[in-house]
């Protein structure tokens, strides 16, 4: 039983997939938070520049 498990703890085959997938995880992971906070400040930004803009716009009168 120890010679399996030492066997599997020094084969290195498959090694480069894991650490891929966990990278791949960790970035997916942390785009999608960064991805909902950004949108939210985005829309915060949004509507604070056009409530702005709007309260400083002024029509003119239609020319006869």
């Amino acid at each position: 039983m120890t010679s399996l498990l030492r066997r599997w703890w020094q084969d290195d085959q498959g090694q480069d997939l894991v650490e891929y997938m966990l990278l791949g995880l960790t970035v997916g992971f942390a785009s999608l938070v960064v991805m909902n906070t950004f949108g939210d400040v985005m829309k915060t930004v949004y509507d604070s520049w056009d409530s702005g803009t709007q309260a400083i716009w002024e029509p003119q009168d239609p020319q006869p």
